[in-house]
Order: structure tokens, then C-alpha cells, then sequence
């Protein structure tokens, strides 16, 4: 019969077969860091207790958006732009998830002031609203009427429509998002679908108007 000690040295590794600890977190592989958002990262890491992986999404999600659909790469027939959608997850008040978004919004805002100050927004709550912050300008037909009789129609156009196209999205909470997507008869879900699927938007009701076209460069 085997005694305690010796089930115990049976089971203890012998040198050489001892393995090392998986890490806590996963670690950037230096391929990823290429080009200029490598440099980025390895520009703000030192100074920062954002994860290298949060800082080099984010820089790609921005800049991505602050060029618009003014480049694409191809696919068979179709064209992609750089838009990113970003899903970082990590511990509550610990992942650091809004330390990694600090200096790549900033870094932007040193680019185009503009899209930083007016492009960047929160609070996902629906399709519609969604759609709403990226509308092409909306016309109807008015009737020309001479001595009280309609002799021909005019285009008129009610609402400008948003001229900027760009949009970035940042929801610090993610959760809320989905809580919002599960509502009955919200479409958001849907239309941030069809957003990351070629960019043209519409709403399937009859009252509204909204309506987005993509404009990605040939």
C-alpha cells in the first residue's frame, strides 16, 4: 500500500517538466503593432495603465472613422471601408477601458477638431435615432398653385440632413446597449447591422423620412 509521502512524490513534476504559469492577460503579439498605429502604442504605452491591445483598437476605430469612406479596400465586388466596430471587455472600474480611449481621442482632436467636438457621441437608445445623426437631407413635393389651382409640383427640402457622415460611437457600458437592443420593437440592433454591412440606412416605417446613403469611394 502507498503511503501519503509517496502518492504525493508520484504526482510532483520532475525538473524539466515544470511548466510555466499562464500569464494573467494575454499579451500583444509585436506583429500587430505594425506601421503607425504601432508606433502610437508604443508612443503612449509607457505613460498610460491602458492595455496595449485597447490603445491599438481604438487608434485603428478612429482613424478608421476620421477618414471616412475616402478609402476602401475590395473584396470580389464589394468595397470595405475602415470601419471598425469594437467590443473591449474588461473588470468593471479596473479593465481601464475609458484610460485606453483618452489618448487616442486626443491624439484625433490634434487632427480634426471638428469631428472631435461634434462627431463623437453616446447613447445608443435606437435604430431610428441612430440613423437620425447620419440623415441625407430630406425633400417633398409642394404643389405650385396658380389662381388656387395646382398646375405643377416643386421639390422643397425640409431638412438639411447631417453633411458630415462620420460618426463615432463610444458607449463606456456596453451592457446598457444590449439592454436597449432587447426591447420589443427597437431596431437597433438591426441598423447597427446594416451600418457595419454597407452603410445605407432606412428605417421600414411609413412616417419616417430618414434615409442614408453610403458615399464610399469608387
Amino acid at each position: 500500500m502507498l503511503s501519503e509521502r509517496d502518492v504525493l512524490q508520484h504526482f510532483e513534476p520532475t525538473p524539466g517538466d515544470t511548466q510555466e504559469a499562464a500569464p494573467a492577460h494575454p499579451a500583444v503579439d509585436k506583429a500587430a503593432l505594425y506601421g503607425l498605429p504601432g508606433e502610437i502604442v508604443r508612443a503612449i504605452e509607457p505613460f498610460t495603465e491602458a492595455d496595449p491591445a485597447a490603445l491599438l483598437l481604438n487608434a485603428l476605430a478612429a482613424f478608421g472613422n476620421v477618414i471616412g469612406c475616402s478609402a476602401c479596400a475590395t473584396v470580389q465586388n464589394d468595397k470595405h471601408p475602415g470601419r471598425l466596430f469594437v467590443a473591449q471587455v474588461g473588470p468593471t472600474a479596473k479593465g481601464r477601458k475609458g484610460t485606453g480611449w483618452s489618448p487616442i481621442k486626443h491624439l484625433f482632436s490634434l487632427v480634426d477638431l471638428e469631428w472631435a467636438k461634434n462627431r463623437i457621441k453616446t447613447g445608443l437608445s435606437s435604430g431610428e435615432g441612430l440613423i437620425f445623426n447620419v440623415r441625407d437631407p430630406i425633400y417633398k413635393q409642394e404643389p405650385i398653385k396658380e389662381k388656387g389651382r395646382v398646375v405643377d409640383y416643386q421639390e422643397i427640402q425640409v431638412d438639411p440632413g447631417e453633411s458630415d457622415k462620420r460618426l463615432m460611437i463610444v458607449e463606456p457600458e456596453f451592457a446598457s446597449t444590449l439592454t436597449v437592443m432587447g426591447r420589443e420593437g427597437n431596431i437597433l440592433s438591426a441598423v447597427i447591422r446594416q451600418a457595419w454591412d454597407d452603410g445605407n440606412l432606412s428605417p421600414l416605417t411609413r412616417n419616417n423620412p430618414s434615409r442614408v446613403r453610403a458615399r464610399i469611394s469608387r
